[in-house]
């Protein structure tokens, strides 16, 4: 049950007396908690559950976690609406609806560490950090020795830096360009 006591502790994240500690721990799993609260509302989850999902056989002994799943995963209800004029985009929690507000604004907050590109979004910063991964560059472009993560990057790649379009005849050309790139790589690299 949220109440008074909870919701202080939640939202106006008043520090607990024993220093945020998870001393409060669980007989039955071993999950701790630092507030008393929490460890309350844990024990409920061990119990016979309340309520369970025609649709699924998900199983909750609490309200609010059942009224989600059902809203969110079978009636699809979208009740977090973009306020931006020119967005009709809806969201299942306030949590989504935040992090989507960033796209309509100009601040890119989320710096890469290695080539100190910025993005609007936490997620659109983790995607590129697989660009720097030398494993998962596995695309090469077939004109220069351009590598990439994704297929579409190198073909955007190709189309904008090449200017050439995918046709059958490229595409025969691109295999020949590519076996030629893969040889000088592997008598580029120095043999262990």
């Amino acid at each position: 049950m949220y109440n008074m006591k909870s919701h202080i502790k939640h939202i106006h994240q008043i520090p607990s007396k024993n220093g945020s500690k998870k001393v409060h721990t669980c007989e039955e799993c071993g999950r701790s908690y630092s507030y008393k609260y929490d460890l309350k509302q844990h024990y409920k989850t061990h119990g016979t559950p309340l309520y369970v999902c025609e649709y699924c056989g998900f199983q909750s002994s609490r309200t609010q976690t059942f009224k989600n799943h059902m809203n969110n995963r079978h009636l699809k209800l979208r009740p977090f609406k973009c306020p931006h004029p020119l967005c009709n985009k809806r969201f299942f929690n306030n949590g989504m609806l935040t992090g989507h507000l960033a796209v309509h604004t100009s601040e890119r907050k989320f710096k890469c560490k290695q080539c100190k590109k910025t993005f609007k979004t936490n997620d659109n910063l983790r995607q590129h950090m697989i660009s720097h991964r030398p494993a998962d560059r596995r695309h090469s472009c077939p004109y220069c020795l351009g590598t990439f993560s994704y297929a579409c990057n190198m073909k955007t790649h190709i189309k904008n830096i090449h200017q050439v379009a995918q046709d059958d005849t490229v595409k025969r050309e691109r295999k020949k360009i590519r076996k030629l790139n893969k040889t000088i790589k592997s008598r580029s690299t120095p043999s262990v």
